[in-house]
This record gives structure tokens, sequence and C-alpha cells, in this order.
């Protein structure tokens, strides 16, 4: 398996559960593959990983050029940060996933694509996302019951994951799934990534924009990143990473700045243009 550089550790876990050996190609400063470096390690039959990093990097070039020179090399789409995927043809691809949970109010689901035919779904019964559900509805009545509740019941949701994570879409997702409105949330998304992306070039700040797509968060570099996040926090914002450094589930044996410079600008569709400006107000007072 050929997997790029900069990734989330669950990636790496899964070769490790599975006994799948793994080693990395390099993903540039923008987010664009090393082309030069993931070619030199193609092999006959290779199976790579490509990741539509926040939804904004077009990776159907490289993938392209992977099956003109080897159209035996089977490659697999990551499109978990890229649910309004614009990868829908199957002509680069053999199989594609997506994430329902990391995008909609669902504590879970996923659609996977194969191209050359059907896949055997997991039956097992879903055990952890009632976990994860369940405390997060309790967060919206925080006068009656306290967050260490709320944060018991998805931290045992996210401890059964971690452990189970081969099984069925849970009844809880399937059903809510059907009322998610789509369309207004894509709106929303762009919208709000839109007013970022404008502040951001006047502040002078790297980052990655596509006004064609529907972003996952707005990803800014930062040499400080730490300092400015802490600040973030200090304020009610809580900017994710992606992703932290894991040297142990990593083996310790890659080397990539983005896991010391990225920081996720939130931009999702529960916030509105007032939120956005919130997050800009906090980086000009850090700059």
């Amino acid at each position: 398996m050929i997997l790029p550089d900069y990734l989330c550790s669950s990636i790496t876990q899964v070769c490790i559960d599975e006994k799948i050996p793994y080693q990395f190609y390099h993903i540039k400063e923008n987010l664009v593959p090393d082309e030069k470096d993931l070619f030199s390690k193609l092999e006959d039959n290779s199976v790579v990983l490509l990741i539509s990093y926040f939804g904004m990097i077009d990776i159907k070039d490289v993938a392209e050029k992977i099956k003109k020179q080897n159209p035996n090399v089977i490659i697999i789409v990551d499109d978990v940060q890229n649910y309004y995927s614009q990868y829908s043809e199957s002509t680069f691809w053999d199989y594609r996933f997506n994430s329902f949970r990391k995008w909609f109010a669902v504590p879970d689901g996923a659609e996977v694509f194969c191209n050359s035919g059907d896949i055997d779904f997991p039956k097992e019964k879903n055990t952890f996302a009632q976990y994860k559900f369940s405390g997060n509805v309790l967060k919206n009545f925080s006068d009656w019951v306290e967050d260490n509740v709320c944060l018991d019941l998805i931290g045992k949701g996210e401890e059964i994951l971690d452990k189970d994570y081969n099984c069925e879409c849970s009844k809880i997702s399937n059903s809510l799934i059907t009322q998610i409105p789509f369309e207004e949330i894509k709106v929303r998304r762009q919208e709000n990534a839109a007013f970022l992306h404008t502040e951001l070039e006047k502040l002078g700040i790297q980052h990655i924009y596509n006004s064609k797509c529907v972003p996952l968060f707005i990803p800014i570099f930062l040499n400080n990143k730490s300092e400015i996040r802490k600040e973030m926090f200090k304020n009610n914002i809580f900017t994710p990473v992606h992703w932290p450094y894991e040297t142990d589930k990593l083996n310790g044996n890659i080397e990539n700045q983005l896991y010391e410079t990225e920081l996720s600008l939130i931009c999702d569709q529960r916030y509105s243009l007032e939120d956005m400006k919130r997050q800009i107000e906090v980086l000009k007072r850090c700059l």
C-alpha cells in the first residue's frame, strides 16, 4: 500500500491492524502529491491511496497519469474531506469512499463506491453510534446536563469505534441522512469559505481555497500555529488540526512540515458570517 505522508493516523492504524505493508509518498506544501516521489514507488499491481484534501485539491490529473503509466495499479480515493465530490465518474479510480459524520449531524455513516462490481459490506451491528449520538444530543441541554457526562458518552463511542470499526451504518444515521438539506448546507459552506478567503488574502495568510468546491474546512498555514490555536480556544473557537502527528502510529518514519503548520478554520453550516468574522478578528490580533 502506498500512502500519502500527510494523513490521519487512523489510516495507518487500519494497515497495521490488517497487517498490510505500507510506504509513503510525499505531499507538497500546496497539498498536491509529489509526482516524482510517488511514481518512483509504483510497481505492477500497487495500491495507491489519494486524498482529496479539504475538498479542494484536484487529484484527477495525477490519478490519470498513474493509470496511463500502469493500468494495473489500484487507486483508492479518500473523499472523506470531499463529500461534494467532483470525482463521481469512475474513469480513474477503482474505489472511492466519503463520510457523513464528518460533514453532517449524524454519528456515523459513509458511502463506498467500486468501479468493478459490488462490495461485500459488513453486517456486524454498530455499537458505537448510540453513545456518540446520545452525547451530542445531551450537549443541547447544558443547563441540566454537565459537560463531562456528554464527553464521557462521546469518548466511549470513540473508544468502541477505534476497536470495532468494521460494522454497518447505524439505524440512527440511516434515518437522519434522509432529512439532510444537502443543497442548503453546500451554499452556506461556500458563502462562509468565500468570506474567509477574502479576509485571509487581506491578511496575507497562506491558505487553500477553490471557489468551485465545497470545503470541509479552510486550511491555513502558520509558523506559530500552536500559539494562535490557543488564542482561538480562549475565544471559544475550537479550530481543529488536520492532522496531529502521532509518531507511534506512523512509525516515526515520515517528515512533512504540514503537521507543524496546518490549522483548519471552521466554515460549516452551523455558523454564520458573524462567526467567520470572529475567527478573522482573533487572527488579526495575533498577527
